[in-house]
C-alpha cells in the first residue's frame, strides 16, 4: 500500500536479551563510507541507566591523558546496575534495515550474543552516554569521519571512523571537569553533557570543538553544582601520534555563580558562540515556583577573555556586557527591563530577515516599445538576529537593539548582531564586447 512502511526497531539482540540501558538517547542520523559506498546510518546512544550507586570507581588505564592541568578525574562515579551498564554504549547501524555495524561497549562480555557475531569493540566507557551526538562533517550528505558525544559524568568522546567497522575507534577526547592542576574535581563532581557539541574548525583548518555541561530537565540545581563551557581545538600531540584536545578557553560557573548551567542549544555564527544560561532559583524569597533568572552570552569561539586559563571564557563580543559593563554577559533585565527573578531564558537561535528590494523608477522599454521597465532598485540586505526565548515581549527599551518578536505561540526577543564578513574570490575573467 501506500504511505510510509514501518522499516525495524532495535532494542534487544536476536536472543532477547536488553542492548541500551533503560532509558533512551537523543540519535543522530549521517553517512559514513563503507564498502566504497556511502551508507546512511543512526549512531544509538545507550541512554540512561539506573542512578549511580556511592563511591569512586576507577577509570580504565587506556583513556585519553593530556598536558598537566586538564588530565582526567582518575575516577567517576559509579554504575554498577544492569541498565547502567547498557547504557555505557554507543551503537551504530544501517539506516535502511537496523543492522548492527559496530558497538562500543566497556565490557563485550555485557552484551554476549553481539561480541561472538564480532560486533564490539571495546571502548573505555565508565559513565552512560546520555549526550545527543554531533558528527564532522555535519553537512546535509556529507560523509562523516568522526562523531562526539558526551557522558552523564561531563566527559566527551570521540568516535573515528576510518577504514572498516571493526578498525573504528572511541576514545575519551576531552574530561570537562579536569582531575589535577587548577581544577582538582573529584569523582563526584561532573554534571552531564546534554547539549549537542558545536563542531567547527579554526583558520587552518584544525577542527574546533565548543561544549556546556549540565542538567537539562531539573530548574534547580544542587548548592556547590558547578558547570562548564569549554572551546576546545583537536590537535596532533607533540610525537604526532594522536589527536588531543588543546583547550582554548573556558568558562566556569562556581563561587558566586554557583548552580548556573547552560540552557539550551548553543549556536556559533560567524566566528561567535552564543548560548543563554540560567542560575539557581533563588527559593529562599521567591518560593518554590521561583526558576532563576536567565542570561545570553557572546564570546568568540576560539580567543580568550583575558588569560586562557582565567576561567573567563571567550573575547566579549560587542553588545554583550550588561548596561554598566558590570558583566561579561547581558542580563535579564537588561533584556527585560525588569530585575524579575521570573525571566526564564529557553535557549537561542540564529536568523535573518528577508532580503527587501526597493522598486526603481519606471519608463518605457527602449528596446521593445512594449509595457513599462523599470530599473533595479536598491537592496536593503537582511540583518542576522539572535532569537532568545524569554516568554516575555517587552524588551528593555534602553537597548534599541533589543526588539520584542512572537515565534508562532512563544515569546521571544531579538538582539541584533553583526553581519558575517564576505570574502570576494574572483573565480573567472571574461571580455564582452558590443
Amino acid at each position: 500500500g501506500k504511505g510510509p512502511h514501518f522499516l525495524w526497531q532495535l532494542a534487544t539482540d536476536e536472543t532477547g536479551a536488553q542492548i541500551f540501558g533503560s532509558g533512551g538517547g537523543t540519535p543522530l542520523i549521517t553517512t559514513v563510507f563503507l564498502n566504497g559506498f556511502e551508507v546512511a546510518v543512526a549512531v544509538l546512544p545507550g541512554g540512561y541507566g539506573a542512578a549511580a550507586t556511592p563511591g569512586a570507581c576507577a577509570r580504565p588505564t587506556d583513556v585519553t591523558t593530556y598536558a598537566s592541568g586538564y588530565k582526567p578525574r582518575a575516577s567517576v562515579r559509579c554504575y554498577a546496575a544492569p541498565s547502567s551498564k547498557l547504557a555505557r554504549s554507543l551503537t551504530i547501524v544501517r539506516l535502511d534495515n537496523g543492522k548492527i555495524l559496530r558497538t562500543f561497549r566497556r565490557d563485550p562480555a555485557e552484551v554476549p550474543k553481539l561480541r561472538d557475531n564480532n560486533l564490539v569493540t571495546t571502548a573505555a566507557l565508565d559513565s552512560p552516554l546520555t549526550g545527543q551526538p554531533v558528527p564532522f562533517p555535519s553537512e546535509v550528505g556529507a560523509v562523516a569521519d568522526r562523531i562526539f558525544i558526551g557522558d552523564q559524568d561531563g566527559a566527551l568522546w570521540r568516535v573515528t571512523l576510518a577504514g572498516a567497522p571493526a578498525d573504528w575507534k572511541m576514545d575519551l577526547f576531552f574530561d570537562t571537569f579536569p582531575g589535577d592542576g587548577t581544577f582538582l574535581h573529584g569523582p563526584n563532581d561532573g554534571q552531564p553533557i546534554v547539549t549537542p557539541p558545536i563542531i567547527s574548525v579554526d583558520a587552518i583548518g584544525n577542527l574546533t570543538v565548543a561544549v556546556s555541561t549540565g542538567d537539562q530537565e531539573a530548574l534547580a540545581s544542587p548548592p556547590g553544582t558547578v558547570n562548564y563551557v569549554w572551546s576546545l581545538t583537536e590537535k596532533p600531540n607533540a610525537a604526532r601520534t594522536k589527536f588531543d584536545a588543546v583547550p582554548n578557553w573556558h568558562l566556569d560557573f562556581k563561587d558566586s555563580d554557583s548552580g548556573v548551567r547552560v540552557i539550551g542549544t548553543m549556536a556559533l555564527f560567524s566566528s561567535v558562540l552564543y548560548f543563554a544560561a540560567m542560575d539557581t532559583p533563588d527559593t529562599a524569597s521567591l518560593g518554590a515556583c521561583a526558576q532563576g533568572v536567565g542570561r545570553v552570552y557572546g564570546m568568540h569561539y576560539l580567543d580568550p577573555n583575558g588569560s586562557a586559563t582565567a576561567g573567563k571564557g571567550g573575547e566579549v563580543q560587542p553588545g554583550f556586557k550588561d548596561t554598566l559593563g558590570a558583566t561579561d554577559y547581558i542580563p535579564a533585565a537588561d533584556i527585560l527591563g525588569s530585575t524579575s527573578a521570573e525571566a526564564f531564558f529557553g535557549g537561542v537561535s540564529i536568523g535573518q530577515q528577508p532580503v527587501c528590494e526597493n522598486p526603481g523608477t519606471g519608463g518605457d522599454d527602449e528596446y521593445f516599445k512594449y509595457g513599462a521597465h523599470y530599473a533595479l532598485g536598491t537592496p536593503t540586505g537582511g540583518k542576522f538576529t539572535l532569537f532568545v526565548s524569554t516568554g516575555s515581549t517587552v524588551p528593555n527599551p534602553t537597548r534599541p537593539d533589543i526588539t520584542a518578536v512572537n515565534q508562532g505561540n512563544s515569546q521571544a526577543v531579538a538582539v541584533e548582531i553583526p553581519n558575517p564578513a564576505v570574502v570576494t574570490r574572483v573565480d573567472s575573467w571574461a571580455a564582452i564586447v558590443e
